[in-house]
């Protein structure tokens, strides 16, 4: 995982970089070290002395504030535990302390899902509910998908999961045309890719062929959401035809499963869905 970390020196010829560090270390331990929170206020104390700065370096007083607010912006972030990289999935403890915010936040209601003519609904059977078998479904009926498979659910979630070692990548695409994905693994707005799947194409991976989409904290914006898949490629002989599975929750209520069919390097919409 990426942290932002602001070296020491001058103000003038101070610089932020990118440094990696193992998932596994506490982003509390690094507050009371001081390194991040030295780091940030370091970046304010440049906010405010914004024109000395300007004078050296030639820049605009706006310019220069800007630039130092994305910095301050990207350092809070990183805090938050999501690198630029993105996760392959969330440590048990950002998943029992993201789960714990959805109740103070209204969630939003479901207004529609249309799903592409191809894709196959998936029915529920709640009169029989089954243990959860980390499958892209909802299979104990709580209204949360894959729930204790190490991914979280929170005020919306969008999960894909598939039956072959292909590596498929999951696109959720927002009302402002923000699109979340592997390359793009949060946004400002509490949406998240809190696990990432392979396939064959990678060894070690708890759960390699789901990947999973989840708003935590802040309220989804609302208006429409469209959900595709791609195809990437096949990891070795572990591909061809597969079965895509694409479930979606909203307020803990599941909102619709289907099963699409992908053939390698294709990329689908498979569903819309609207809220508010």
């Amino acid at each position: 995982m990426g942290y932002l970390s602001v070296r020491n020196g001058a103000r003038s010829s101070q610089a932020v970089s990118v440094v990696t560090e193992p998932r596994s270390q506490d982003h509390g331990d690094l507050w009371s070290s001081g390194a991040l929170g030295n780091g940030l206020l370091c970046l304010l104390e440049c906010f405010h002395d914004c024109p000395r700065i300007v004078r050296y370096l030639g820049y605009s007083a706006c310019r220069m504030r800007k630039r130092l607010a994305i910095a301050a912006s990207a350092l809070l972030l990183a805090c938050s535990g999501t690198g630029a990289g993105g996760p392959t999935s969330e440590t048990a403890r950002e998943v029992e302390r993201a789960e714990e915010q959805p109740a103070l936040v209204e969630a939003p209601d479901l207004v529609s899902i249309v799903a592409i003519a191809t894709a196959r609904e998936i029915p529920r059977d709640c009169a029989n509910p089954s243990e959860e078998s980390c499958n892209g479904l909802d299979d104990d009926c709580d209204g949360v998908i894959d729930d204790g498979c190490g991914y979280g659910s929170g005020l919306m979630q969008v999960t894909a999961s598939w039956d072959t070692g292909a590596d498929i990548d999951l696109y959720v695409t927002g009302p402002l045309g923000d699109t979340l994905s592997f390359q793009r693994p949060s946004t400002p707005f509490g949406a998240r890719v809190d696990h990432t799947g392979r396939g064959d194409c990678s060894g070690d991976t708890p759960n390699p062929r789901v990947e999973n989409v989840r708003w935590v904290g802040q309220r989804p914006m609302n208006g429409v959401y469209e959900v595709e898949a791609h195809y990437w490629g096949e990891c070795g002989s572990a591909g061809g035809p597969t079965n895509l599975t694409i479930s979606v929750a909203i307020g803990r209520r599941i909102a619709g499963q289907y099963l699409q069919s992908l053939l390698p390097g294709e990329r689908i919409r498979v569903l819309r869905f609207v809220i508010q």
